[in-house]
């Protein structure tokens, strides 16, 4: 739907601008830092974790990956 109306589904919320620049930090091979560490913790409580936010879920992925890099 963002892609074709230009339009996210999600309300532009506080909430949601915290889990865009989590998941940034994540893409970015900066899921471990401090920050995203507060973020994460942030958005579970916000939201629930990875049972109800599929973002959270596959930032895990993610960040389960960066030691394979080594």
């Amino acid at each position: 739907m963002d892609r074709i109306l230009g339009t996210r589904p999600e309300p532009n919320l506080e909430v949601n601008e915290q889990l865009d620049r989590y998941v940034s930090l994540v893409n970015a091979g900066n899921g471990l830092t401090p920050e995203a560490h507060r973020l994460r913790e942030l958005l579970d409580d916000e939201l629930g974790g990875i049972a109800n936010v599929p973002k959270l879920a596959d930032a895990d992925a993610e960040i389960s990956f960066y030691d394979l890099d080594d």
